[in-house]
């Protein structure tokens, strides 16, 4: 959310993800290194309030690239704890803006981003 003295802006993202993770990288016993790269789609969706007049609130399509590694450590046979870290690339970089000149947000040229998470492997 953005505020400013004339009136606000929301915005919200919608995305879902493909990873492909080709290689696979022993460091050890039940430590393994995952090179991989990503493509992101999804919505982006504006609200303006606060007095905003002749507000438009588009919804509009959102795609990346993204390079990032994936570190996963197994301390049993069907259960992985995973980390990753990389980087983000939009293949357009949307600006929204109050007019005539009040930027709210412009999409970075390279966006960094790091997750973590378990996973279970059933039979």
């Amino acid at each position: 959310d953005q505020e400013l003295a004339f009136g606000s802006a929301s915005l919200s993202w919608t995305v879902g993800a493909l990873d492909a993770c080709p290689l696979r990288v022993h460091l050890a016993s039940n430590f393994a290194l995952h090179p991989c790269a990503g493509f992101t789609a999804g919505v982006v969706s504006t609200r303006a309030g606060g007095g905003v007049v002749n507000a438009r609130d588009p919804s509009r399509p959102w795609a990346a690239l993204d390079l990032h590694g994936r570190l996963a450590w197994e301390p049993v046979g069907f259960l992985a704890i995973e980390m990753e870290a990389g980087a983000m690339a939009p293949l357009y970089r949307e600006q929204f803006f109050f007019l005539p000149n009040f930027d709210v947000y412009q999409a970075p040229i390279i966006g960094l981003f790091g997750r973590a998470g378990a996973s279970v492997r059933f039979p």
